[in-house]
């Protein structure tokens, strides 16, 4: 019996409430004097990589469990073109020669590899561009924290920040963009959050 995909959305969800939990206390600390600005950044950075990174194995979960039959989504029917019963051996075969399967960029390998196993008017990672854009900024502010190399840095600028009317700080480092102000109550952190909850969401429905 296939199990609903939304349990892997509601893992995802629970888990990114528990990093933002420690986000809040981070900031509560940081009123209290307890930790300082350069510390509270490196919270956001680490919570940040570790949100995207929780984000590209969710999405390795829902393939392969809607491949498998392991799990199912519930509103869009999806109907794979390729069965592998397994979920081992469909990680296998995905895996190809790879320790691993590279998610992103999204559009030339998830969504390339999802046209493969699922029928073009029932594909669950089929993205709207809005949404694709969307993920590239993520990735991009996750390669400028992890990678730290001068063509992350510079991408995150020219491809994430150059629009925006911020101060210097907020426009070349990647920890305090994400701690800075996206609406009111809302931090740039929250935001991309929450946006990797809807997408993810909107795969297992």
């Amino acid at each position: 019996m296939s199990k609903p995909a939304s349990l892997l959305s509601a893992k995802f969800t629970a888990s990114l409430n528990r990093y933002d939990r420690l986000r809040k206390k981070a900031e509560f600390l940081f009123l209290e004097s307890r930790l300082n600005k350069f510390e509270v950044e490196n919270i956001y950075a680490v919570l940040y990589v570790q949100s995207v990174a929780l984000f590209e194995s969710t999405l390795e979960e829902i393939f392969i469990g809607l491949v498998s039959g392991e799990f199912k989504t519930k509103i869009t029917k999806v109907n794979p073109k390729i069965h592998i019963k397994h979920p081992n051996l469909a990680r296998k075969v995905l895996y190809g020669v790879s320790p691993y399967f590279n998610w992103f960029p999204y559009d030339r390998n998830t969504e390339k590899i999802s046209e493969i196993y699922f029928e073009d008017n029932a594909n669950p990672f089929a993205l709207i561009d809005g949404d694709k854009k969307l993920l590239e900024k993520i990735i991009y502010i996750r390669n400028a924290i992890a990678h730290n190399s001068r063509h992350a840095r510079l991408t995150f600028t020219r491809k994430v920040t150059a629009d925006k009317l911020l101060p210097l700080r907020e426009k070349r480092e990647p920890a305090s963009f994400l701690r800075s102000i996206h609406t009111v109550n809302q931090t740039r952190y929250e935001y991309y959050t929450i946006e990797m909850r809807r997408i993810i969401s909107n795969i297992c429905s």
